[in-house]
């Protein structure tokens, strides 16, 4: 994912009065899982770049608080590893 991708995706789906806010949760969740498996690729495969991965998950993240500021970050509750 290219950061103005993410952002671009974020701001559709907070934006989205079509949907409540556990789907966009659901959505958003989804996102982070699958920056976090990017990040992890990069940390095992010299094929894989990193950019900037950490500023994207820091962008979900952030949208995530802002639907539920109750939200536990994956790295709060997850394990130590990527």
């Amino acid at each position: 994912m290219e950061k103005g991708t993410t952002k671009a995706q974020i701001q559709e789906i907070v934006t989205d009065r079509t949907k409540s806010p556990e789907e966009q949760l659901q959505l958003l969740e989804k996102m982070r899982q699958e920056v976090r498996a990017e990040m992890r690729a990069a940390t095992e495969s010299p094929m894989v770049d990193d950019n900037d991965l950490g500023a994207e998950l820091k962008l979900v993240e952030e949208a995530i608080e802002s639907i539920d500021p109750d939200a536990e970050s994956t790295q709060e509750t997850g394990a130590a590893t990527l």
